[in-house]
């Protein structure tokens, strides 16, 4: 239910302690956004990939330590993280309006749900993880309406992105975002099609 998610910004962590393909400029994407939400008076939250389980855990993990220091040493203001929490990750997004990720399934999922989300992947030549852009598997264009993903680090095309997820209307966005969806991952409610299958086999 949109009316009851908070209008506020989650960038999803895919920091890796022990990786630095994969974490290539990934705060400095973050760091993009939060600066545009800022200026547009939006709320703004990472979801570290290591965050703890629990609200009742008091000590963090090694590497939640990392994935905050990788952030907070670069991004030099206060930045919140949504760390402790009885719910999964999964669950905590749909509480929030506003999604975005470099590569992650859960981004994929929000969207597939209609879920207002955007993919912004920069990784340099040669560099395997560029293939997890959003539609890089499915043959889609390197620029789309919410995603876009390049070799170069580009402030225009995070702007860009930026403001078709936040701005464009809703009708609009539900129209053109499942075109896309459909061709990455398709939801249907209560898995009706999969419980058919089981069903058969039974």
């Amino acid at each position: 239910n949109i009316n009851q998610q908070k209008k506020e910004i989650v960038f999803i962590s895919s920091y890796r302690p022990n990786n630095i393909q994969r974490s290539q400029n990934e705060n400095r994407i973050a760091l993009e956004l939060f600066k545009l939400a800022k200026k547009n008076k939006i709320p703004f939250k990472i979801l570290p990939r290591f965050r703890e389980l629990s609200s009742k855990h008091v000590a963090y993990s090694e590497e939640l330590k990392l994935e905050i220091e990788f952030y907070k040493n670069f991004f030099k203001e206060n930045v919140n993280f949504i760390i402790k929490s009885n719910l999964s990750s999964y669950d905590i997004l749909q509480n929030y309006r506003y999604v975005f990720a470099s590569a992650s399934t859960l981004a994929t999922e929000f969207l597939a749900k209609g879920g207002r989300a955007g993919f912004i992947t920069f990784k340099s030549k040669g560099n395997p993880f560029f293939n997890f852009g959003f539609g890089t598997y499915e043959g889609l264009k390197k620029k789309g309406l919410f995603w876009t993903n390049d070799h170069k680090f580009n402030t225009k095309e995070i702007t860009r992105v930026f403001n078709n997820v936040i701005y464009t209307k809703n009708s609009i966005w539900i129209k053109k975002s499942s075109i896309y969806s459909k061709k990455i991952l398709s939801y249907e409610y209560n898995n009706i099609s999969f419980k058919k299958i089981i069903n058969r086999i039974k």
